[in-house]
């Protein structure tokens, strides 16, 4: 029987998951509401004392591992003490992340060399690392956290979107290069989430003021749409979902129904009508 049809929700073992970016926001939710529904979760984050802890009245646990998603070593290491401690790994959700806001012209190389490493080949790395073990297993799930700004771009926001879309085609590409092996992969698409990582982002060093204005309201609309965005429960919720579906679709997106709504405009709405969407959205 597939490794990924033996460890399904409904079936007798329930799925041992490894969660990225486990620290705050979306990834501690997940964790934690995997671990309510029975999972093994191992919650990573770069430090174990921001892990959080295996919530009252679990039926399952959380086993925390420190992990560096920038880290080639650290991939493989984390995903060989799974294996040690459980014996076997049915599901990786990466959803370690960071942003930074700012211009493209005003954010640096190395700042986007930043972004990429964690958001882009930190989904990579994990891949390769849990790939091996889940053809061995004859199946297995990767969940990767994109968003919304991966399917219609922020503006201000250039780097993050651009890591975004690299996820979204990353996981093209690989859902059906390992679909053969029994291995599916889902990329979950949040609109905004009341995490306040807007209102926290990094600003790119660089601050030109031809953009000042602009940048000002764009930044203000965002932290705005996140304060009244879903929380980060319901991303966990849909995750949870996705690991209980035995043949779970591609994209599952999460947010409001306009924002839902809008990346299903730029599927069939002629670009300039939907960048007067966009433009009129972040006050520009």
């Amino acid at each position: 029987m597939r490794g990924r049809r033996l460890a399904a929700a409904h079936g007798p073992l329930r799925p041992v998951v490894l969660v990225t970016g486990t620290s705050t926001g979306i990834g501690r939710a997940t964790a934690e509401e995997l671990a309510r529904r029975g999972h093994t979760v191992f919650a990573s984050g770069r430090r174990l004392a921001d892990v959080p802890a295996t919530p009252g009245g679990a039926a399952g646990r959380i086993e925390p591992v420190e992990l560096d998603v920038r880290s080639d070593e650290d991939a493989e290491r984390v995903v060989g003490e799974v294996l040690e401690r459980a014996g076997r790994l049915d599901v990786v959700v990466n959803n370690a992340g960071i942003g930074i806001a700012g211009a493209v012209e005003e954010t640096s190389a190395d700042e986007v060399r930043e972004q990429l490493e964690t958001n882009v080949l930190g989904v990579w790395r994990l891949c390769r690392a849990a790939l091996p073990v889940m053809r061995a297993a004859g199946g297995g799930l990767i969940v990767n956290l994109s968003s919304l700004s991966g399917v219609v771009a922020t503006p201000y926001q250039g780097a993050y979107s651009a890591s975004k879309f690299a996820v979204e085609g990353l996981s093209e590409s690989l859902r059906l290069e390992v679909a053969p092996f029994g291995i599916q992969v889902v990329l979950v698409e949040p609109g905004f989430v009341a995490t306040g990582m807007t209102a926290g982002t990094p600003r790119a060093a660089a601050s030109l003021p031809a953009y000042t204005g602009a940048f000002e309201r764009a930044l203000a609309a965002a932290v705005r749409g996140e304060r009244a965005g879903v929380p980060a429960t319901a991303v966990a919720a849909t995750i949870a979902r996705v690991v209980a579906t035995r043949r779970p679709r591609l994209r599952w997106t999460v947010g409001r129904p306009a924002e839902r709504a809008g990346a299903q405009l730029k599927r069939g709405l002629p670009w300039p009508a939907m960048e007067r969407i966009v433009a009129r959205t972040f006050r520009l």
